[in-house]
């Protein structure tokens, strides 16, 4: 509800509450990737290049009514990110980013509304953590790639709306 993904349960899942996949391991049927191709012409969003685009490549999938299983076996072993040190700059940026086009991309005008109190405590979260971190600049770069790139992401958002 606020926009950002927070650490969940590693517990089983309620029968109502849909399977999204973070951080993990991801495994494509070739039906799902060719689906996916033919469609957008990518499986990951190339919008996303680092941080969030599984969870907006598995918001996609639920959305189109495909299914996401999650395994209870330990499948394979995480020693640690490539990508960013934790709490860097690059990883809050991206990570931060992502999450709020997440919202523009892939969330009702009406969520967006309903929502708008939550979505505001969670920018307001972003903000506090880029003060917290000395990052000042954080946040008006994430608002300003959003600028830059808002004629992609509404573009984009149509797509999705189409399908």
């Amino acid at each position: 509800p606020t926009g950002l993904a927070f650490p969940h349960r590693n517990t089983g899942l309620p029968p109502n509450e849909p399977a999204i996949f973070t951080g993990t391991c991801v495994l494509l049927s070739v039906h799902r990737v060719d689906k996916e191709l033919s469609r957008h012409g990518y499986v990951f969003n190339p919008l996303f290049f680092a941080y969030a685009e599984d969870l907006e490549l598995s918001l996609r999938i639920l959305r189109d009514k495909g299914k996401i299983y999650i395994s209870p076996d330990l499948l394979v072993t995480h020693f640690g990110s490539q990508t960013a040190k934790r709490g860097s700059f690059f990883q809050l940026y991206h990570g931060y980013r992502n999450l709020t086009l997440i919202i523009l991309l892939l969330w009702s005008r009406k969520d967006i509304l309903i929502r708008l109190p939550l979505i505001l405590t969670g920018q307001a979260y972003i903000i506090a953590m880029s003060v917290y971190k000395g990052y000042l600049l954080l946040y008006p770069k994430i608002v300003w790639w959003i600028y830059k790139n808002h004629e992609a992401i509404a573009w984009q958002r149509n797509q999705y709306a189409q399908r």
